[in-house]
């Protein structure tokens, strides 16, 4: 409380647990940003009956990637007219020998393939042959490769109760789960009904989302200038 800092969170989800031990101090959101049209790729010709799934994370307990499996058993369960969904995952660590076992326990090595730690231009070449993003995070403070994907025109199935969700609108830039369960049921609906997801994904590649750096860079140098005068005045 005798601190002379300004505070700020990225999101509003992280905001609401900095607040209690802000002494009442306004806690400023501050964004994450990213370099918009370098995420803007080519869209890579689909086949009209394999949907592609992807997820990019670290792959730790934080991020949940052992959720990713259940769901795709889920998935299978309810897909509709033959079907064909895979799963990629990108991204290395201390769960992936958790996730292989996962993966052969559930027969599942024909549908996910774990790619391990891939370069920002591979991630970008692959979400533009991707057709639905997959975050299960709960505990995701932003999700900067959310809003990569959104930004490559690929329709977002997270977590509602995330930071995600402050950036990934329910039904327009993607779906938002309150479950597990309902977490595939998103990624079945989607896989589904193909007018659908590419309505998402044309609305994704049209509309820029408010969080390039042109944008917020001064936002960024503002606070940073405020935390400033603040040390000089000590």
């Amino acid at each position: 409380a005798r601190w002379r800092v300004r505070f700020s969170a990225v999101s509003e989800f992280v905001a609401r647990r900095v607040r209690p031990i802000a002494a009442g101090r306004p806690v400023a959101i501050l964004p994450n940003a990213i370099d918009v049209a370098y995420w803007r790729g080519e869209r890579k010709p689909r086949d009209a009956h394999s949907v592609e799934l992807i997820s990019v994370m670290r792959l730790n307990s934080k991020k949940r990637p052992l959720a990713l499996i259940k769901m795709m058993r889920r998935v299978n369960e309810l897909l509709q007219g033959g079907e064909r969904v895979r799963l990629r995952i990108v991204g290395d660590g201390p769960q992936r020998a958790p996730l292989e076992r996962a993966i052969d326990r559930y027969r599942l090595r024909e549908q996910v393939e774990l790619l391990g730690a891939r370069t920002r231009e591979q991630v970008r070449d692959l979400l533009s042959e991707s057709d639905i993003f997959v975050l299960p995070s709960t505990r995701e403070s932003f999700g900067l490769a959310a809003l990569e994907a959104r930004c490559a025109g690929v329709p977002v199935v997270a977590m509602a109760g995330s930071g995600v969700a402050e950036i990934i609108r329910h039904g327009e830039e993607g779906l938002l789960a309150h479950s597990n369960a309902e977490l595939a049921a998103h990624v079945a609906e989607l896989s589904n009904d193909a007018e659908r997801r590419l309505a998402m994904a044309y609305h994704n590649r049209q509309t820029a989302p408010p969080f390039d750096w042109p944008r917020l860079v001064e936002a960024h140098v503002a606070l940073y200038r405020d935390a400033i005068a603040l040390r000089a005045n000590v």
